[in-house]
């Protein structure tokens, strides 16, 4: 499937799974803001995100100076979909 993607100010939204940053989502999942859920095993992590449609939220750089040394975008959301 073709990935898609959207833009809003400085963020994008995109379905394209190489920009998925599986620590950022680990990190997120050992938080405090995500109470329910810990950490899980990275290979077990990437296999749950290859099976699930996911949209990546992540913010764009403001200037160019913030690009250097980065290999994409901060991701700071994501929602995964599931189905039968």
């Amino acid at each position: 499937m073709a990935s898609s993607e959207w833009y809003r100010d400085n963020l994008l939204i995109s379905t394209n799974p190489s920009l998925i940053q599986p620590a950022a989502v680990n990190a997120a999942f050992d938080s405090d803001m995500m109470h329910w859920v810990k950490a899980i095993d990275e290979t077990l992590l990437k296999k749950m995100l290859d099976n699930s449609l996911c949209f990546g939220v992540y913010e764009l750089p403001s200037s160019s100076s913030d690009i250097a040394g980065r290999a994409g975008p901060r991701q700071i959301g994501l929602a995964r979909i599931v189905t039968d």
